[in-house]
């Protein structure tokens, strides 16, 4: 919400106010509706008709910014959790290739391309193991590595 529609909305207030101010003067000096009460209350109810829908509009859209506050921090949320969680492995070079592991360990061997978008899926060994094959398969995304 812009300070410029707090600004015009609670100058809109103001403009309500004098016309109800001026609207009753009259009345309490002529003792009656005059034409010209009539006319300060009929512009003093238009006023507050579109201040009112005016005021929804805000209430929109300061719901809408909530929500995408409330998105983003969420998002913000994901990340720090995920760079906590990245911080307690690393990449090993294992033969011709190279995997993710527990900072320190050796096993469990994690898919470099699934760490990569923040994902961690371990690598299955392949049931064969003749030269040149790939030896490993990632359970996710179904690449395989050669970590000879």
């Amino acid at each position: 919400m812009a300070a410029g529609e707090v600004i015009a909305t609670v100058s809109a207030l103001a403009g309500i106010g004098s016309k109800l101010a001026e609207a009753m003067r009259t009345v309490r000096e002529t003792k009656a509706l005059t034409p010209a009460a009539v006319r300060a209350i009929s512009e003093a109810q238009e006023l507050v008709l579109s201040l009112q829908s005016r005021l929804f509009e805000l209430q929109e859209k300061a719901l809408a910014l909530q929500e995408e506050n409330r998105e983003l921090r969420a998002k913000v949320s994901e990340e720090e959790a995920w760079a906590l969680e990245r911080q307690n492995y690393e990449t090993k070079p294992i033969g011709q290739g190279a995997a993710i592991v527990p900072k320190g360990e050796t096993h469990p061997l994690y898919c470099l391309n699934c760490f990569g978008v923040r994902r961690l899926a371990p690598l299955n060994k392949l049931p064969y193991s003749m030269p040149g094959p790939p030896t490993h398969a990632c359970s996710r995304c179904r690449a395989v590595f050669n970590l000879r």
